[in-house]
């Protein structure tokens, strides 16, 4: 089914650009699903297409979802400030308060021009946490916190955008709310678990809550998360993420009186040296000479 369209149609401009650089005719594309004809529409913004006929027309063109929604998003970067993740990462890594500071800016006009849209205060509010992470002159508001802290709360299916939410703003909680946070998203009754790029952003942020529990000395808590960690095996395509929990467990084990485990952390520094990730080695040596000065 097909309807007429009254707005951009970017869905069939991406589609397009999948399907010739594939080197797939309209007619293939197509196939028994919905007419060539059909598709010319969608593909020149004259007609929207259904979710089934959508989804069979990607198979077609052996386009899953996920590769779908990425170039979705990065297209309609050029046009508006949706997909920012990308930006708001690099420039935390690097301690860009001013890039920051500018998409910030951005989000917040966004926010207040456009009241009815929740995705763009939560945007704003996630950019105003990373933002407090790396500087105190950006305090975290109390009405923000309050209110990421009730919309993830209330989240009863953790989708991509969620996981990362949390991962991002874990550090402004108190560690008994972050616990209930990381908790409902790692139960078993998620749905979206069972996606492996949701896998591995999830691991992402058990690690990052588990190294602010060791960082707290909340050692029970931590165990539970290297538990969970344990049972669910970090595959070994994920060595970034593998490393980081080896090196995670080391430090817990010091902390809690077991000195060998300093081989074990200085070992996982030198995997971060050999690869080239000087930032983040230079990162973890700091972190290392601070837990032997207080221990």
């Amino acid at each position: 089914m097909t309807s007429k369209v009254s707005h951009p149609n970017y869905f069939g401009e991406v589609y397009r650009l999948f399907r010739k650089s594939k080197n797939f005719t309209q007619k293939e594309a197509a196939g028994n699903d919905i007419s060539p004809n059909e598709l010319s529409n969608f593909e020149n913004g004259k007609a929207m297409l259904g979710a089934d006929k959508f989804f069979q027309i990607l198979q077609n063109i052996n386009v899953n979802s996920f590769e779908f929604q990425y170039t979705y998003n990065s297209y309609l970067e050029a046009r508006d400030l949706l997909l920012f993740d990308v930006e708001v990462t690099d420039a935390y890594r690097h301690n860009n308060i001013s890039k920051l500071k500018s998409i910030l800016k951005k989000l917040t006009q966004l926010s207040s021009q456009n009241p009815q849209k929740k995705k763009y205060l939560l945007d704003r509010i996630n950019v105003q946490a990373v933002l407090s992470i790396l500087s105190p002159d950006f305090p975290m508001p109390l009405a923000d916190r309050r209110y990421i802290q009730n919309y993830l709360l209330q989240i009863d299916e953790w989708g991509l955008y969620d996981i990362i939410l949390l991962g991002r703003c874990a550090s402004i909680f108190d560690l008994k709310t972050l616990y209930e946070m990381v908790n409902q998203m790692i139960s078993p009754t998620q749905m979206s678990t069972k996606i492996h790029y949701i896998q591995r952003e999830m691991i992402r942020t058990v690690l990052n809550v588990l190294s602010i529990f060791i960082e707290n000395d909340q050692y029970h808590l931590a165990n539970q998360l290297v538990n969970y960690l344990d049972e669910n095996k970090i595959h070994e395509y994920h060595l970034f993420e593998k490393l980081t929990f080896i090196y995670d467990k080391a430090t817990l084990d010091y902390k809690k009186g077991n000195k060998n485990a300093l081989s074990t952390m200085k070992q996982c520094l030198e995997i971060l040296e050999f690869c080239e990730c000087f930032s983040t080695a230079n990162a973890v040596a700091d972190e290392i000479n601070q837990i032997k000065s207080h221990n």
